[in-house]
C-alpha cells in the first residue's frame, strides 16, 4: 500500500506539472501572437518535453537514491541520449543561421510530435543512464 501511495502521489505531481505547462504554453502562444517573436515558443517546446521525461524517471531514481555508488552508462547516454537530444532541439537548431541542418527537413516533414517524443526520451534516458 505504501508503494502504491508513493507512485500515486508522483502521478498527481506529474499531472499538476503537465497542467501548469499547458497553461504556460497558452500564455506563450498569446505572447508570440502579439509580439511576432517565436523564439520563446521554440525554447519552450524544445525543453518542456525533456522536463517531462525527467519527471517520468525521477520516482525510480529517488527510490534508489540510498544506494551509495553511482556511475554513468556512457553507451546508453551517447547511443540513445545524444541523438534524441539533437532531435529534441531541432526547432531551436532550425533558427540558427546555418544553411542546411542535418535531419531538419525530415523531422519537419514528419511533424511536430517527433521533437516532443525525442525530448521525453532524452529526459528519461538522461536519468536512466545513471546507474548504481
Amino acid at each position: 500500500m505504501k508503494r502504491f501511495l508513493y507512485y500515486f502521489l508522483w502521478s498527481i505531481v506529474i499531472m499538476i506539472i503537465l497542467n501548469t505547462g499547458a497553461k504556460y504554453q497558452i500564455i506563450i502562444n498569446n505572447q508570440v501572437a502579439t509580439t511576432y517573436n517565436p523564439i520563446p515558443l521554440y525554447i519552450y517546446t524544445s525543453l518542456y518535453p525533456i522536463v517531462i521525461g525527467l519527471l517520468i524517471k525521477l520516482p525510480i531514481l529517488v527510490e534508489n537514491y540510498k544506494k551509495t555508488k553511482w556511475s554513468i552508462d556512457w553507451g546508453k547516454l551517447i547511443g540513445i541520449g545524444l541523438p534524441s537530444f539533437y532531435i529534441a532541439l531541432l526547432p531551436l537548431i532550425g533558427l540558427m543561421p546555418v544553411t542546411k541542418v542535418f535531419l531538419f527537413d525530415v523531422v519537419v516533414m514528419i511533424g511536430p510530435s517527433v521533437p516532443n517524443i525525442a525530448g521525453i526520451i532524452f529526459g528519461f534516458f538522461l536519468l536512466d543512464s545513471l546507474r548504481n
